[in-house]
């Protein structure tokens, strides 16, 4: 693998720098890994500002809502405010680490398919600019807080448009068979109507998601149409005229250098001109188009250092290359078989070729990152990065094992900012008797 195909999967700032290591941000990942140890989250600060700002250009900054799910710290915030875009929520938990880090509530949109009653109290406590409901019950409940706190509420209804989006079944919302949403059709139509007429609610759009990692971009532009199709039934049979249409997230990355997902602009182009295609075509008014892009902005901005061990050949079978991570800091390749290229830290510019598994430390047969890694031979202490790990991997840490996570850091400009601090055993415990 030459050097131009690593960098499909490596952040923007990515290069071999004098000393022959990897350098991110005008960094060298060695000398990060000698101040902040390994495992060590990356962040590529100028790459991930242009992807919040090519989202932006294309769709409005009040239309583009970040899924906080993908990745977000308090110390994250700022950088999303600062680029003007809104944000996803979808726990108590994802707004208050928004707020207390200063983003603005009113340009949160909050989503889940189970919010409990105390989690739509805080989120009308603090101010979001609207929620998404997800189901009859969900309505119900919130008219019922809203009625307690005497306030009105803006909502979404999220709908199902069964629209079969080409990825791995975990990652399928758009179709009818998910825990997501109401099925379009007559059951939505019935919770619009009954939104309508609940006093303390305020309809004002519709909402949408196919699915995640998706390379074809041709089924968003049918999900627009299909929506569009659905707003101009709500308004023959209501009187509605509901403004917004939310279209989701899920635009895919590359995780391997052979992987060609669509641009952003191109993605744009789909979704905006299907809505206003579609809306002329049927005679209703053309809506505000939302998006919530997560993985395709924060993704492709991030790698993982790890500092290779143990290497252990079976003859004939193959050669393991143990790191010192493991799937309570990557869990995806466990959960669903994602696979991620793997570069060396410490000799990017060295043939990649030679095979190994590489493995993580946890007490699991499936902790295995990949096991056709290419890389140069390895030795004990080598640094080897994970490409692509921005979405998903310090989101989805955990403590298994009893493994403190992992730091995470944010680098521009020759400088690193510490964005999580590595976790201690005393952080381990802190919550136990």
């Amino acid at each position: 693998m030459s050097w131009d195909g690593f960098a499909r999967v490596l952040p923007a700032t990515a290069r071999v720098n004098e000393a022959g290591h990897l350098e991110v941000g005008g960094c060298d990942a060695l000398e990060l890994v000698r101040e902040h140890g390994t495992p060590l989250y990356v962040l590529d600060e100028s790459d991930v500002r242009d992807r919040m700002r090519r989202y932006r250009d294309a769709f409005g900054g009040e239309n583009v809502h970040y899924g906080a799910k993908a990745f977000l710290t308090r110390s994250f915030v700022p950088i999303l405010t600062s680029e003007g875009i809104a944000l996803d929520c979808a726990t108590g938990g994802e707004i208050y680490t928004a707020v207390t880090g200063g983003f603005p509530a009113e340009r949160i949109l909050f989503h889940g398919n189970n919010k409990s009653a105390d989690e739509l109290t805080e989120a009308l406590d603090a101010g979001v600019g609207a929620i998404v409901i997800d189901n009859l019950n969900e309505l119900e409940r919130l008219e019922r807080v809203a009625g307690s706190q005497e306030v009105g509420v803006p909502i979404l209804l999220r709908v199902t448009p069964g629209i079969e989006a080409h990825t791995h079944e975990y990652l399928k919302t758009g179709i009818e068979d998910t825990k997501f949403g109401v099925p379009i059709g007559d059951a939505a139509l019935e919770v619009v109507r009954r939104a309508a007429r609940a006093p303390h609610i305020e309809i004002v759009g519709l909402h949408a998601h196919i699915g995640s990692q998706v390379f074809d971009i041709e089924p968003f532009g049918e999900a627009a149409r299909v929506m569009v199709r659905f707003l101009a039934r709500v308004r023959e049979a209501t009187g509605l005229e509901l403004p917004v249409l939310d279209l989701g997230g899920g635009l895919g990355i590359a995780y391997e250098p052979d992987d060609t997902p669509a641009t952003i602009e191109d993605y744009a182009k789909v979704v905006l001109d299907a809505v206003r295609t579609e809306a002329e075509r049927v005679g209703t008014p053309v809506p505000a188009v939302k998006v919530e892009p997560g993985r395709s902005i924060v993704g492709p901005t991030m790698l993982t250092l790890y500092q290779v061990g143990a290497l252990k050949d079976i003859p004939g079978v193959r050669t393991y290359a143990a790191v010192d991570g493991g799937m309570s800091d990557q869990i995806r390749p466990a959960l669903y078989g994602a696979t991620y290229t793997f570069v060396s830290a410490s000799r990017p510019d060295t043939p990649h070729d030679t095979t190994y598994a590489v493995a993580g430390r946890l007490c699991e047969s499936g902790d295995v990152f990949r096991r056709d890694a290419m890389l140069p031979r390895l030795e004990d202490g080598d640094i080897v990065a994970m490409a692509a790990t921005g979405a998903y991997g310090y989101a989805m840490a955990s403590n298994y094992n009893r493994e403190p996570r992992p730091a995470v850091v944010s680098v521009a400009d020759g400088h690193a900012r510490v964005l999580a601090r590595r976790e201690s055993y005393e952080d381990l415990v802190r919550l136990e008797g």
